[in-house]
């Protein structure tokens, strides 16, 4: 029996991912020549012609689908993270701000919407969206490690240092929220920390960057109580 829609969809999205380019669109035009205006088909045409590097296109399909459904939260998100990755920032604030106003207590749209103000160093813009974000997800630790940047930005480094320490409370495992934890002037690690942290270095689940923030969040912690040769070890690691 042939798959229902989505199955196609699924598989075609799956054939992009891998690699797959010719496959996918082959399934896409399949689709669309039943239902020329189906969102999900012209999707996966713009991810696979992003994926290739065709980006004239990718765009064109992302903007159609925005124009079948102006209201589709999604498809905004979509084409607006396509206009950040090609730095254009602008154009993808505007369109999260409408995604924004169309969902309001949607905390992804806040967090990119965040992200890319941060890029353009409007400051109190990004602290307002990491707000939002984190009334809808307080634990959000992608939002309180951009506030936290934004915060120390504007000389705030109380409150920068509060929303560092939250990050790596709820998220022990984020190695650069410790690193930028331990380069805040006046944050001494306890105990505690250093030996979460190193329970954290030690997981084989752990991830390169944030085993690079962990070394050298030890490393600072380790040279401010004067243990230089294990300051040193951690700074190697590090690097």
């Amino acid at each position: 029996a042939a798959l229902p829609v989505e199955g196609l969809l699924a598989e075609a999205e799956a054939l992009c991912h891998g690699g797959d380019f010719a496959e996918a669109e082959k399934i896409c035009d399949a689709v669309l020549r039943r239902d020329p205006e189906n969102r999900g088909a012209l999707r996966v045409l713009a991810i696979a012609a992003n994926e290739n590097e065709q980006y004239v296109i990718a765009e064109a399909f992302f903007s159609r689908v925005i124009r079948l459904a102006p209201e589709d939260v999604g498809g905004i998100v979509d084409l607006a993270r396509f206009l950040g990755d090609r730095g254009r920032y602008e154009e993808a604030i505007m369109h999260l701000e409408r995604a924004a106003a169309v969902e309001t207590d949607n905390s992804a749209v806040q967090l990119m919407l965040g992200g890319m103000l941060a890029v353009l160093n409007r400051v109190d813009e990004s602290l307002a969206a990491y707000g939002r974000c984190l009334e809808h997800s307080p634990e959000e630790p992608a939002a309180l490690i951009g506030q936290a940047h934004m915060l120390r930005i504007a000389g705030r480094a109380d409150d920068a240092l509060a929303s560092y320490r939250h990050c790596v409370t709820v998220s022990p495992e984020f190695g650069t929220a410790w690193w930028n934890l331990a380069s805040m002037p006046g944050f001494d690690a306890t105990d505690d920390d250093i030996e979460t942290m190193q329970r954290v270095l030690s997981d084989g689940d752990t991830d390169s960057e944030s085993k690079i923030g962990l070394y050298f969040a030890l490393a600072r912690a380790f040279e401010k109580r004067a243990q230089f040769d294990r300051a040193w070890a951690h700074f190697t690691g590090g690097n």
